[in-house]
């Protein structure tokens, strides 16, 4: 069964709200407020499916990465011309800043060694972790020196998620 037809959240109205507490504070409170207010009105009165609602938020977010990328060096740009005194516009905080600097050290041949055992024994532990997995379920599995493999413990559950794929283009 197609939801193509159904109804979009208000995310006009929700979008609203929002800009009406930016142009005064916005917080993580106020944004979680919104949200919630949009939940109970898909889940108590029935405005659409939860999941036709969950994939249009999960639209709404990708628009909003992408967005964000876009403007990400203008908006760099302009937060330099802001003092230390004013880095906020409506109660949000900004700062010009950098990400960590990557260094590689593969041209200190102790280091290189050192790697080298790193990765080994890495490759190793990707061997025994796929022998303990082969044990799940099962009792009697061995290695190769005879000795009894044991099912690995839960270290977190499995969650239940909704996997969601965006078509990068409609093919023609």
């Amino acid at each position: 069964m197609s939801n193509d037809s159904l109804p979009f959240p208000d995310v006009e109205g929700d979008a609203k709200k929002l800009i009406d507490i930016f142009g005064k504070h916005i917080t993580k409170d106020e944004i979680l407020k919104v949200a919630k207010d949009r939940y109970k009105t898909i889940v108590n009165e029935g405005f659409t499916d939860p999941l036709s609602a969950f994939l249009q938020a999960k639209v709404i977010t990708e628009y909003c990465s992408e967005l964000g990328k876009l403007l990400h060096e203008s908006a760099y740009n302009e937060a330099g011309k802001y003092g230390k005194e004013d880095n906020h516009i409506m109660g949000i905080t900004f700062d010009q800043t950098s990400t960590p600097t990557k260094r590689d050290y593969s041209i200190d041949n102790e280091w290189s060694d050192l790697q080298k055992t790193i990765d080994e024994c890495k490759a190793a532990q990707k061997e025994r972790e796929a022998l303990m997995k082969k044990a799940i379920g099962l009792q009697g599995v061995t290695d190769d020196d005879g000795v009894e493999i044991n099912e690995p413990p839960i270290k977190s559950g499995g969650k239940q998620i909704v996997k969601v794929t965006i078509a990068r283009s409609l093919k023609k």
